[in-house]
């Protein structure tokens, strides 16, 4: 049989890089199903404060029709729970592929990976000029941009350790051979 057509078989790492990645994309689930719960009232209470702040800033003006909080309230909730539907079904899949060995979601998980690390400085370089420089009245609560960063530890080491498992054995670190070669690699 060909090298590059050989069936890719499990490795001592597979398994534990499986259950990593699946379990940290499960917790990643867990955030995306609460965050609503805990983010959707702080930021109608954030926007209410600005709308008053105008208000303060802007006697002459008129303030906005009474419906006008209300319907930007239920806007602000709606687009929580779509992004926190949209979190748990991209994890579930993720978690789906990592367990069944999908070839193609291990790269999708390195790139899942790869942007949260890239996104993790701006974030923060974001919450010090929103919060500092320019002083906006609506912004996330401090507690999610520290929460976001203790994420990024962990992905920033699972994303190096998916690095290394491709580079060394390949994806999911799988290497090609015939059944039982590798397992106690």
């Amino acid at each position: 049989m060909r090298e590059s057509s050989a069936p890719r078989v499990a490795t001592s790492w597979t398994v534990p890089l499986q259950y990593s990645v699946a379990g940290w994309f499960a917790l990643q689930a867990f955030w995306s199903a609460t965050l609503p719960f805990w983010v959707s009232d702080q930021v109608t209470q954030m926007f209410v404060r600005a709308v008053q702040r105008q208000q303060q800033l802007n006697p002459e003006v008129s303030p906005p029709p009474a419906d006008y909080v209300t319907t930007m309230n239920t806007m602000f909730s709606g687009v929580f729970w779509i992004a926190g539907v949209l979190g748990i079904g991209i994890s579930l899949i993720v978690v789906i592929g990592a367990l069944q060995h999908w070839t193609w979601m291990y790269y999708a998980v390195l790139v899942l990976l790869g942007f949260w690390i890239l996104f993790m400085p701006y974030n923060q370089v974001n919450e010090y000029v929103l919060r500092t420089a320019f002083p906006f009245p609506v912004t996330m609560p401090s507690w999610v941009n520290l929460v976001s960063a203790g994420f990024g530890i962990p992905s920033a080491a699972l994303f190096v350790w998916m690095m290394v498992a491709i580079s060394k054995r390949g994806p999911w670190a799988m290497v090609r051979g015939q059944a039982g070669e590798g397992a106690a690699s």
